[in-house]
């Protein structure tokens, strides 16, 4: 059996499976829109639940270090491991009075403390302190230590209120945070804000500001993108009419997504960002894949052929490469979610679930609303009634507008080889200066990117930068193990290795650590209790009580508290693999286990997964792009070329990213300004999809093309033709998905800024460079070993001799009359034989 004799058997599978799969579309047209519309509907709840349950949140791989250090300090010290740390940030705004002894602050405190206290979820409040705060004790170290530490909340023009919240009910956090937030309103509202500003910060305040970011985000995208993407799909199939159906189709695919991932939300941690990457991914994909069929439904019924075998024929090419498409689209999208870790794994969860909605509901919806509703949507142009309307739209349905000519004359411009090999390398020497920059790439985890810009969280994070050492609101947890059971923390031993690890830290690592850095039971402000008095103290009920959150019931882990004196955010790769690289030399010389927790070690165990999971994804992608070129097109030249295209499109996008975001070239603008890097997630989720952008374009074109050689022309009239037919569809394609992508620009969220500037930058390139320069010029100059190793014969060479070139002809000699009259013939049988022609 020739490969030849195996791919005319499997392209004959295939066309049997999509006739197949249009015969039970054909009768089970009216329940499929009906199961679609009841289905959307019934989502509408779901919907804004999944809106409400996206979080913050960052797990570490299991087995990593920082996996390691969770789950001791989750087992060692469950009564502080699950806690949420809640802080109003007060800033004077106007000297009205003293901020260490104001009456304003003592009565709003006063105020504020009875508010929360008497909520509905007042019980959740496990400790509050602050300036005019101080809990109430009956030991004198405990008072000692409150006062202390009340004091300790005023620094320069800033105190603050600290809260610690219970973690036995994490959903009911976010809701308290936000009346805690109803009260100071209502207080200032009530007394005006005596000269000061408020503002409620932490991690679960962030999760807050991050879904009402979102959530604007979304609003603004259905205001401004989809109107902007459904006005272009407007003036490309020029009928009002048929725009009905993605509008359909795109509210649900939204609300069947969204309400999909509910149930996921609710029993696992989402990523806030992950509503914006699914309408950023359905509004590029749905509109793209309508335009597809649309464009091919307008094709057909201005051919030979019954209404019944138009929509037929739009499913069997355009479904046919939607549904390869949306396959290359899903493989990318999953592997995204193969990631061993929780905030990458469910944005592709996601967008995986956002575009297999998309590809069902662009393949069933779309064929059984025209079959249902033939007569209505055989209505075309933006004014049926005005002949002259009409047959403008019969001109662009058949290629011959201003636009269709000028991609004529591009098309046979470029297929002489001298011009073919110009453009290509026209097209290299555009791109490959960009690339070159890829080695300036850096990756960060520096949280601030992910920080909503004019949000309440951001503006008190900025005021305790200003006062306090910014690693208060990310303060580490030293886990100490010893080799026998229970550590002998009265022991001299313990006592050097405490005065050694403050010297370690303050005096080899400077630049983040000073000597109060550690804070532990037996230290604090760079002084370590002796032996003795330690002793002593911990015959004392009150400091029994305060060293709970310090040594395990057990007494076999120790936690201290570190504290950077810089934002550990910033380069905290290296910073996590410098403390790390310390405790080698304290645990070598002690014996004791050390392990370092917190929020930014989850994210840093994060990133150096990925990077080795990384190099793995793209092997992964790189071989199964391969596979499938080489399945659809059946050719070995091919899927070498794509692989090509691809590479150099990411090249090409992360050398202009790197160039703009990691390098000081435009710190001059403001936003690129706060980024040192780029945000690690950016890649990883996005590099699959640039993949999957790069084949649905290639896959479109070159498919055209493909179809017009297996008819007989040759490579080079079958590209002309390809180029011609797909060149203003493609480009309308990649606006539209320009427009689509662009829209996360609307967040104000840094990473979302660079998701938006790395997909847009992707689509603009592969649309106006790799499309229309680099692949239609290498097909050119390869010819016929395209196609190897199959063998096609040429029947046509010119451009006038085709059969496509006269496809038309007949709407040239059909009256008006007569086409009214064979229409309704038409739309007496949905499967006859009729050769009328359908739109006049």
């Amino acid at each position: 059996m020739t490969f030849n004799s195996i791919a005319i058997k499997f392209s004959e599978k295939a066309s049997y499976a999509f006739d197949l799969c249009f015969k039970w579309i054909n009768k089970l047209k009216w329940i499929i829109v009906v199961f679609w519309i009841i289905v959307a509907l019934g989502m509408v709840y779901c919907v804004f639940g999944f809106l409400k349950h996206t979080s913050m949140v960052v797990s570490p791989p299991k087995g990593s270090l920082g996996w390691q250090a969770n789950k001791i300090y989750n087992e060692k010290f469950p009564n502080i491991s699950g806690v949420s740390q809640v802080a109003v940030v007060i800033k004077q705004m106007e000297q009205l009075d003293d901020i260490n002894n104001s009456t304003y602050l003592l009565n709003f405190s006063t105020s504020f403390n009875q508010s929360i206290m008497t909520d509905e979820k007042g019980y959740l409040v496990r400790k509050i302190v602050g300036r005019y705060i101080i809990p109430q004790y009956s030991t004198f170290i405990e008072k000692f230590i409150a006062q202390f530490m009340a004091k300790s909340m005023v620094s320069g023009e800033v105190t603050l209120i600290e809260i610690e919240l219970s973690g036995e009910e994490p959903t009911a956090v976010g809701p308290y945070v936000k009346r805690m937030r109803k009260y100071i309103s209502d207080y200032k509202e009530a007394y005006g804000d005596g000269g000061y500003d408020f503002a409620i910060t932490g991690y679960d305040a962030l999760g807050i500001d991050l879904q009402s970011v979102v959530i604007k985000a979304l609003e603004k995208m259905e205001l401004i993108v989809f109107p902007i993407a459904l006005i272009i799909l407007l003036y490309v199939v020029q009928s009002p009419v048929l725009l009905i159906i993605p509008i359909v189709n795109v509210i649900i695919i939204v609300l069947t997504s969204f309400g999909l991932m509910y149930p996921i939300s609710i029993t696992v941690d989402v990523f806030g960002i992950t509503p914006a990457m699914m309408m950023s991914t359905i509004a590029a994909t749905a509109i793209d894949y309508s335009l597809f069929l649309l464009t091919r439904y307008t094709e057909e019924i201005n051919k030979k052929q019954s209404y019944y075998d138009a929509v037929s024929n739009m499913l069997r090419t355009s479904g046919r490469i939607v549904g390869t498409s949306g396959f290359v689209m899903l493989f990318c999208f999953s592997v995204i979610a193969i990631f061993p870790f929780d905030i990458v794994r469910y944005i592709g969860i996601g967008c995986t679930i956002s575009v297999t909605i998309t590809l069902v509901v662009d393949l069933t919806m779309t064929p059984a609303l025209f079959l249902c509703f033939p007569r209505f949507f055989k209505l075309q142009s933006c004014i049926p009634c005005y002949k002259k309307c009409v047959k403008f739209t019969q001109r662009r349905a058949r290629f011959q507008g201003v636009g269709d000519q000028m991609w004529h004359k591009f098309a046979t411009f470029q297929s002489k080889k001298p011009v073919a090999a110009t453009m290509f390398c026209l097209g290299l020497i555009v791109m490959i200066p960009f690339c070159v920059f890829i080695y300036r790439f850096e990756w960060t985890l520096d949280n601030n990117q992910v920080v909503p810009l004019e949000t309440e969280f951001n503006r008190g994070f900025v005021n305790i930068q200003e006062s306090f050492p910014i690693g208060i609101l990310y303060p580490f947890h030293l886990l100490i193990e010893s080799d026998v059971k229970t550590m002998d923390v009265t022991s001299n031993e313990y006592y050097n290795f405490t005065q050694q690890m403050i010297s370690v830290f303050s005096e080899q690592m400077p630049y983040a650590f000073d000597n109060t850095s550690v804070i532990c039971f037996n230290a604090a402000g760079g002084k370590v209790i002796s032996p003795k008095q330690l002793q002593i103290l911990m015959t004392k009920e009150g400091y029994q009580n305060a060293m709970e959150n310090f040594l395990s019931k057990d007494s076999s882990v120790v936690n201290c508290q570190l504290i950077p004196k810089v934002d550990p955010t910033n380069n905290s790769t290296l910073l996590i693999a410098d403390i790390r690289d310390h405790f080698t030399q304290l645990e070598s010389e002690f014996g004791y286990k050390i392990l370092i927790q917190g929020i930014i070690v989850d994210g840093v165990d994060c990133v150096n997964a990925s990077m080795r999971y990384f190099i793995l994804v793209l092997i992964v992608l790189v071989i199964v792009i391969l596979i499938m070129v080489l399945i659809f097109f059946k050719s070995a030249l091919v899927p070498l070329r794509v692989v090509f295209t691809t590479c150099l499109t990411l090249l090409f996008v992360y050398g202009a990213g790197s160039l703009i975001f990691c390098t000081d070239y435009f710190d001059s603008i403001d936003v690129i300004d706060q980024t040192k890097g780029i945000y690690w997630v950016v890649p990883i989720i996005s590099v699959p999809i640039i993949c999957g952008l790069s084949l649905d374009y290639d896959i479109f074109l070159f498919s055209r093309i493909r179809e017009y050689r297996t008819r007989g022309y040759s490579t080079s009239l079958a590209t002309v033709y390809g180029v011609e037919r797909t060149g203003y569809l493609i480009t309308f394609c990649g606006i539209i998905m320009a427009v689509a992508f662009s829209g996360l620009f609307l967040a104000g969220v840094i990473v979302l800024d660079l998701f938006a500037f790395v997909l847009t930058l992707a689509v603009l390139s592969d649309t106006f460079l790799v499309r229309t320069l680099l692949v239609p010029s290498f097909v050119h100059l390869f010819g016929e070993l395209n196609w190897w190793p199959i063998k096609y014969e040429i029947n046509t060479t010119e451009y006038e001799n085709a059969d496509e070139f006269h496809i038309y002809d007949h709407l040239d000699s059909s009256s008006t009359s007569e086409s009214e009259d064979n229409s309704n013939q038409i739309e007496s049988t949905q499967q006859g034989t009729d050769s009328t022609p359908l739109l006049n």
